[in-house]
């Protein structure tokens, strides 16, 4: 049975930091963003605070359609080698973060669940951290031109990766 939700306010904290060229990874600035949660890093029930950062990709998927999502992953930006599987739910009022799944199940309705919690969060809330998160993406670009941006340091490159108008975010309100 799933936990009743408590209502939350998110924010984000963006680190980010540009590499020299190097043979691995070519030009790339590393991206990331952590959730927080009433003020602190997104942890579920808070027993431990997650050094997780936010899949961007996944993020700004949750907004479109709901679904159990790969939210959060590894600093590497591997998912799997850290990170967390996500329900995220859509009511009229609020974008759901519910349950943590295990990562290193690669099928995510299997995934087992490792942690229990279920936090509502207002749409103009998650609207405002996900337009955060293109804004700094968008401020990236613009200082490094032709550098790659990956989510994590070996993540997923972001470099085409926006935030898409239309999303249930901006079409749903309080």
């Amino acid at each position: 049975m799933d936990p009743e939700p408590r209502r939350v306010r998110v924010d984000v904290e963006i680190e980010s930091k540009a590499d020299d060229i190097t043979a691995s990874t070519g030009s790339v600035v590393h991206f990331y963003p952590r959730l927080l949660v009433d003020g602190r890093r997104f942890a579920g029930s808070f027993e431990y605070e997650l050094t997780e950062v936010l899949d961007v990709e996944a993020l700004f998927r949750s907004l479109r359609e709901p679904g159990r999502l790969p939210l959060f992953t590894c600093t590497c930006g591997i998912f799997g080698c850290g990170g967390c599987w996500i329900d995220a739910v859509h009511t009229e009022h609020a974008w759901m973060l519910r349950n943590a799944y295990d990562p290193t199940d690669a099928d995510a309705e299997r995934a087992e669940l490792v942690e229990e919690f279920a936090f509502a969060v207002p749409w103009d809330n998650v609207r405002t951290v996900a337009a955060t998160i293109d804004a700094a993406l968008e401020r990236i670009r613009a200082r490094h031109p032709g550098q790659s941006i990956s989510n994590g340091f070996y993540g997923n490159r972001l470099d085409d990766v926006r935030l898409e108008p239309n999303t249930a975010a901006e079409r749903t309100g309080d």
